[in-house]
């Protein structure tokens, strides 16, 4: 009887043929031609699932990812190209990929991580084929003076630079770059915009966040357990 080696295993191979995602993609471009929409990435993964990205310069809605799909299943083949294949749109919070999506989101906020590792959340003011700027508020040391002073710092980052840039959900969130004291960068928030509601606490050790006492309110009145000598 015959052993197969140990560290040896028999694969099983399939006479389905795996896709070509040059081909869906060529497809895709196709059929949106002549629209605002365009594909942004074809992923293939090794259990033959295909993840087709599309965005546009107005808005991707659902019916349009939909008729794509079936767009794209009439042209291909199942019984000789073993597939699944899910087509979406790339919504906020996802990585921007081309130098169109850039020029679509100018003048907003944008979520930018260097090679470097430091994470910058800034305001997009251009794109072009090398690079982006970007503007945002920073803490300098101003001479004659004891603090940093926030100031607003518009600077251009290389492509070579970024790792990814994704467009951030909330609009009008400003955002800058600090030093953290120890050679390090990170960014800081700037929430001057929201208002900060203190609320008074009881000084006993109760707690509570009851409204203020009226002797603390009107300074005529004596404090609770104090009372004048006669």
């Amino acid at each position: 009887m015959y052993m197969p080696q140990r560290g040896f295993r028999l694969i099983a191979t399939n006479s389905v043929d795996m896709i070509d995602i040059k081909q869906v993609t060529e497809i895709a471009n196709r059929h949106l031609e002549g629209s605002d929409m365009f594909v942004v990435e074809c992923k293939l993964s090794p259990m033959g699932e295909i993840e087709l990205l599309i965005d546009s310069d107005s808005a991707v809605k659902l019916e349009d990812c939909a008729a794509l799909n079936r767009a794209i299943e009439a042209e291909l083949d199942r019984d000789v190209e073993d597939y699944s294949l899910m087509v979406a749109s790339a919504g906020i919070g996802s990585e921007l990929k081309l130098l169109r999506q850039f020029h679509k989101i100018l003048g907003s906020d944008v979520e930018v991580l260097l090679k470097d590792g430091v994470k910058i959340l800034a305001k997009l003011e251009s794109a072009d084929e090398s690079g982006i700027t970007l503007s945002y508020e920073e803490k300098q040391a101003v001479e004659g003076k004891k603090r940093k002073v926030t100031v607003e710092v518009t600077k251009e980052y290389k492509w070579e630079e970024i790792k990814y840039t994704k467009r951030l959900p909330r609009a009008g969130a400003r955002c800058g770059v600090a030093d953290d004291g120890g050679g390090g960068v990170h960014v800081v928030p700037h929430h001057r915009d929201r208002p900060v509601r203190r609320r008074w606490r009881c000084g006993s050790r109760c707690g509570s966040r009851r409204k203020r006492p009226r002797h603390q309110r009107t300074p005529e009145r004596q404090p609770w357990g104090l009372r004048k000598q006669p």
